[in-house]
């Protein structure tokens, strides 16, 4: 590659605040994706997930009924039906959202109750609300290592050891493989991770830079099919996953499915695992549970 072309620091940062400063509401895609192509070039760092792994996803059970198949648990299927931008994705562009183990929190299902949980993710308003309700929490092993799109660019991600090292990583890669340009990559980066770390989202159109920025990912290396970044509501201690359908259905299979009870009593609050699922069924479309009743 020609990395000549790469506009100066001044002009990338000039491109960057422009970038910052638009109305994501109001701008067109068009707009946006021109403005993009003017830094020439996007760097995509990975990350390799090796073949221990394994991501959560939770689903909050309405009406106390039992969910029955991995449809009701995995991916949407109704595409038609995704209205809005999220970190990862575009309207009508179903993507696989969950949590993985990281070295704050051991236990990726409080990651996803509060990505999940209406309660969880307002807490402070529902600070002292009293509620017990139930959710389904669905563990998918990865099958073959792979590679996964990984965010890393942020001062506020450098309080997890975890994070830093990854950040080390990167940012060495960079400074050995591109010394002449590593100052306006790492320039870049920062500005798309920032688009990731978002914690006010008053509109699903604020998300339309990060969404764009792992789209055109895609198109950077066969390999990637997802993305792994720190957790918002977590604090940047937890970290989340966001799969394409079809690289899920590729790399990883179900292989837990669990109830769990969410007990909260003001600021405490208790998750215990109350059901399982013993047997899936033709193509894990035919949950048979411990206890045939709910909870």
């Amino acid at each position: 590659m020609d990395f000549k072309k790469l506009p100066a620091i001044e002009e990338i940062r000039n491109i960057i605040e422009e970038l910052k400063s638009y109305d994501l509401t109001k701008i067109s895609d068009d707009e946006l994706f021109n403005k993009l192509r003017a830094l020439s070039f996007i760097p995509f760092p990975t990350a390799i997930l090796k073949n221990n792994f394994y991501v959560d996803r939770l689903r909050i059970n309405q009406e106390n009924k039992l969910f029955y198949s991995i449809d009701d648990i995995s991916y949407r299927k109704d595409t038609e039906n995704i209205r809005s931008y999220g970190r990862a994705n575009y309207p009508n562009q179903s993507m696989f959202y969950g949590a993985f183990e990281s070295e704050n929190i051991k236990l990726p299902r409080f990651v996803s109750l509060i990505e999940t949980s209406e309660i969880f993710r307002d807490i402070e308003k529902n600070n002292d609300l009293d509620k017990k309700f139930f959710a389904t929490l669905g563990r998918w092993k990865l099958k073959k290592e792979t590679e996964v799109l990984e965010i890393i660019f942020s001062e506020d991600y450098l309080k997890s050891g975890e994070n830093k090292k990854a950040f080390n990583y990167h940012w060495s890669n960079l400074k050995n493989q591109l010394p002449d340009y590593e100052e306006r990559f790492k320039l870049i980066l920062e500005f798309f991770t920032s688009e990731f770390a978002k914690k006010l989202i008053n509109d699903h159109r604020f998300y339309k830079i990060s969404s764009s920025y792992f789209n055109l990912s895609l198109s950077s290396s066969p390999n990637i099919g997802g993305v792994k970044y720190p957790s918002v509501k977590s604090d940047y201690m937890g970290y989340n996953l966001a799969l394409l359908p079809e690289f899920l259905d590729e790399n990883f299979e179900l292989a837990n499915v669990s109830l769990l009870e969410i007990d909260k009593r003001g600021k405490h609050t208790t998750v215990e695992i109350v059901n399982n699922v013993i047997d899936f069924g033709e193509n894990f479309r035919n949950f048979t549970w411990e206890n045939k009743e709910f909870g």
